[in-house]
């Protein structure tokens, strides 16, 4: 992947790029535009789960890529403000490893599933500081329990 490793030069920019980034599994260009100290937060099914600096987070992007490898994100609206953007988006993929929510271990299923997420990106420096994101746990429990 042609992945730009100069720092975006404005919000706007970051936004497209990131979110470009995620589009293309282009991890490195992720972790290119996280601070060193970023942050990676997840909500969904009553849990919180929590990943601080760049190599957590790198961990925990790089096990999202490979559980969700055929994963697409289409954004269904955006709103960027100062320092700061929330993006409605949906994620739609395959699950190929084990994934853990709730308190539960769910098994890939071979079904495509579509998942409702919200994110909250705040930024220092043209730069993620914190990816947080709400993810509709009971809508991907039934999905990949339901026949």
């Amino acid at each position: 992947m042609g992945t730009d490793q100069s720092a975006p030069s404005s919000i706007d920019e970051l936004v497209r790029r990131y979110n470009k980034a995620w589009n293309d599994h282009d991890l490195e260009a992720i972790l290119a535009m996280q601070t060193p100290d970023s942050s990676f937060v997840v909500h969904g099914m009553h849990e919180l789960l929590k990943w601080e600096g760049i190599d957590e987070c790198r961990n925990a992007f790089e096990y999202l890529m490979k559980a969700w490898p055929d994963y697409s994100m289409t954004s269904t609206s955006l709103h960027v403000d100062g320092d700061s953007w929330v993006c409605h988006q949906n994620l739609t993929g395959t699950l190929a490893l084990p994934w853990q929510m709730g308190g539960r271990t769910y098994e890939p299923t071979g079904k495509t599933i579509t998942i409702e997420i919200v994110d909250l990106i705040r930024c220092e420096g043209n730069l993620v500081k914190l990816k947080e994101g709400w993810m509709d746990g009971l809508s991907i429990h039934k999905q990949l329990t339901e026949s």
